[in-house]
């Protein structure tokens, strides 16, 4: 924790970062969607005419497929429909060529999940540099430069390794593998008081100013109490664009619309500061990672969420949390994808917040849960004017 503090808290860390993998990662996916945009312009082509203008391209449409029109182990025209959507009908294809026949086979070619989440991640890490940009961080001829890794050729060892290239950058971009998206994460949802005790650099006021000017963290709720040392020690920071306040659906009373409370479902039109939108990349990696098309077409495919979700688990194992316990044994009613939901509102009313008409101690349910939402296994999300809550736990 001592390192991602000290990197946090240094403006160079976020430049290089920013320049190292941010920019790498754009290009890779602005050159992907190229290469796939080269594939859309074949569409309804007959394969015996491409490959006779691209002969390189054989390998991607036929490699590893064999009569009367099946995929072998490992087959790389099997990963290119699956993931790039491109292909031929392979029983149309064998049955002509077998009888000797001209492979007059349309290419058929569509917008698979991969290439919408490649789209996602080049408007994400487009959206972050033009940001970093704003703040300083990168130079504006970097931000608005176009793509700097090269066009994709029609090499199949070339497409794969780009391919597996791309993967492996987005998977060491996320939470748990690195050290300032994990430092973003962290603090997304955050009292000062449980701040200060994970990282003692942010008891320097310069400190908290350099983060709500790179990060966009900032206060989204501080309790009605007296007391001006408990007000500041229980204000809760984190960005306003992530899953900060919720607004209650038109006569749902105390019951809300689960899908407003998904990070996975928010838009990259949401997404206003630096720390919203790592988040947001987070969350679209951890997606495709969990995604079924991967581990059909690679080995040991990581569920990148699963297996971080689990350690910390595993890190708060032995931990009392009878507030949350409370919560556990009455109200947790069901599933969305991986997110449990607390449904009911909770009103806050001071230091205290009620819970099925008995009044609990807001400030003691912050401390008892921080740790967890810290984190990650649980979200506190609150209502727009600040006096109700609901609590959001992950899943593994």
């Amino acid at each position: 924790m001592r390192e991602r503090a000290a990197s946090a808290f240094d403006v160079e860390s976020w430049r290089a970062f920013i320049s190292e993998k941010i920019v790498p990662m754009r290009d890779e996916a602005a050159a992907l969607l190229n290469f796939w945009a080269f594939l859309k312009s074949l569409e309804g082509r007959y394969l015996s005419e491409v490959l006779r203008e691209h002969p390189k391209l054989e390998p991607l449409f036929l490699g590893g497929t064999k009569p009367p029109g099946e995929y072998k182990e490992n087959s790389l025209a099997f990963a290119v429909r699956e993931l790039l959507g491109a292909g031929v009908s392979l029983d149309a294809y064998y049955s002509l060529v077998t009888q000797g026949f001209e492979a007059r086979t349309p290419v058929e070619v569509e917008k698979t999940a991969f290439i919408r989440f490649v789209e996602s991640i080049r408007s994400l890490t487009a959206g972050i540099v033009g940001l970093a940009a704003t703040k300083g961080l990168i130079s504006g001829s970097e931000a608005g430069a176009e793509p700097q890794a090269g066009g994709i050729g029609l090499d199949a060892d070339e497409l794969v390794g780009r391919l597996v290239g791309f993967l492996q950058l987005c998977a060491d971009t996320t939470v748990g593998a690195d050290p300032l998206v994990t430092f973003a994460w962290n603090v997304r949802k955050i009292t000062r008081k449980y701040l200060n005790e994970a990282f003692p650099e942010t008891r320097d006021e310069e400190n908290m100013r350099l983060l709500h000017e790179i990060l966009g963290l900032e206060e989204i709720f501080t309790p009605e109490v007296e007391d001006e040392n408990v007000r500041k020690n229980y204000t809760v920071y984190g960005y306003p664009d992530f899953l900060s306040w919720y607004e209650s659906p038109a006569g749902a009373g105390h019951h809300l619309g689960l899908r407003q409370c998904r990070d996975s479902s928010l838009s990259e039109a949401t997404a206003s500061t630096l720390g919203g939108y790592l988040l947001r990349l987070n969350a679209r990696i951890w997606g495709i990672f969990m995604d079924n098309t991967l581990s059909q077409i690679l080995n040991n495919v990581p569920n990148l969420r699963r297996e971080y979700l689990i350690k910390c688990e595993n890190v708060l194992r032995d931990s009392e949390r009878p507030l949350i316990e409370e919560m556990e044994k009455w109200s947790w009613c069901g599933c969305l994808g991986n997110h449990v939901f607390h449904c009911e509102e909770l009103d806050i009313s001071g230091a205290s917040y009620e819970f099925r008409g008995q009044k609990r101690p807001l400030l003691k349910l912050f401390d008892e849960i921080m740790p967890a939402v810290f984190l990650g296994l649980y979200e506190i999300v609150f209502s727009e004017d600040r006096r109700r809550f609901v609590v959001v736990r992950r899943g593994c």
